[in-house]
């Protein structure tokens, strides 16, 4: 599976959000990077990466499943690019289409409220969409809510891309709630990767 477009396609035909307009409006490119857990360093995934950036990142190695960055380089004052970066973690780029899918929707989710493109989708959130969310919300791991992000906004965003998700993908995810614990499965209560 080629990461970067099935992002981008994810992006599109869940959310109706169009990352080159996104990349063309920021002026931020997207880079993709590896987190090798065995080696405990970041490795190249897609994108071009500058000179400096595999060693600098290093620096601040850190193990996890996967994670979306806007705008690296506010972190980082001594990158002189703007981008994004996506990481996804080796182990889980053998997983299923489903275990891949729905991890990269989980992180778009992220980036769609980090970025505050909220409004740049096609997708709406509906009444129903924030039932779920709600229910999912109180599943998550709250008190760290500052460090995981999983906020109720969040929530909603994800259990509505969830839904759409089922439907356009029915050989993948039985319904909503499939995709959703699949999406989450590092971060329910009970789950937590420590």
């Amino acid at each position: 599976m080629n990461i970067e477009n099935r992002i981008y396609q994810l992006a599109d035909e869940i959310l109706g959000f169009d990352f080159q307009q996104y990349k063309n409006t920021t002026g931020r490119e997207i880079l993709g990077v590896c987190i090798n857990s065995e080696k405990r360093e970041f490795e190249h995934l897609f994108g071009n990466f500058p000179e400096n950036f595999l060693p600098t990142i290093n620096r601040q190695f850190h193990d996890t499943i996967a994670g979306y960055r806007v705008d690296v380089g506010a972190h980082f004052q001594e990158f002189q690019f703007s981008a994004d970066v996506f990481l996804l973690n080796k182990n889980n780029l053998k997983g299923s289409d489903k275990e891949i899918d729905s991890l990269l929707l989980h992180e778009i989710c992220h980036m769609i409220i980090d970025s505050s493109s909220l409004n740049e989708i096609d997708a709406i959130i509906g009444e129903k969409d924030k039932y779920h969310g709600g229910k999912l919300y109180k599943k998550t791991d709250i008190e760290n809510e500052r460090i995981t992000r999983h906020t109720v906004q969040f929530c909603n965003l994800l259990s509505t891309a969830c839904e759409i998700a089922a439907k356009k993908y029915p050989n993948e995810f039985n319904d909503r709630w499939d995709c959703i614990n699949s999406a989450m499965r590092y971060d329910l209560k009970g789950s937590l990767r420590i």
